[in-house]
């Protein structure tokens, strides 16, 4: 339906700003008027639904080749724990 905005609004999906004409669903057109945000202009028009058109499948791609890192990196030996010191009495 299509609606005129009267006072500006806002939900959880959508927000209107006054004197906008929007076209909505007609649960949320009906919600909108019934609580004075809105008054009906044309209950018959409905909200455009949006439809992608069907893609053909992409052939599968050969893998690249793996890039060289930016800073070689070695292996790390691994390191034995440390006893803990006492603190001393400054």
């Amino acid at each position: 339906m299509k609606i005129k905005i009267i006072t500006s609004c806002s939900g959880v999906r959508c927000s209107y700003t006054a004197n906008t004409e929007p076209t909505v669903a007609d649960d949320i057109g009906q919600d909108l008027i019934k609580a004075g945000y809105a008054e009906l202009l044309d209950a018959e028009a409905q909200p455009v639904v949006a439809v992608s058109e069907p893609t053909e499948p992409t052939e599968p791609t050969e893998p690249t080749e793996p890039t060289e890192p930016t800073e070689p990196t070695e292996p790390t030996e691994p390191t034995e724990p440390t006893e803990p010191t006492e603190p001393t009495g400054e």
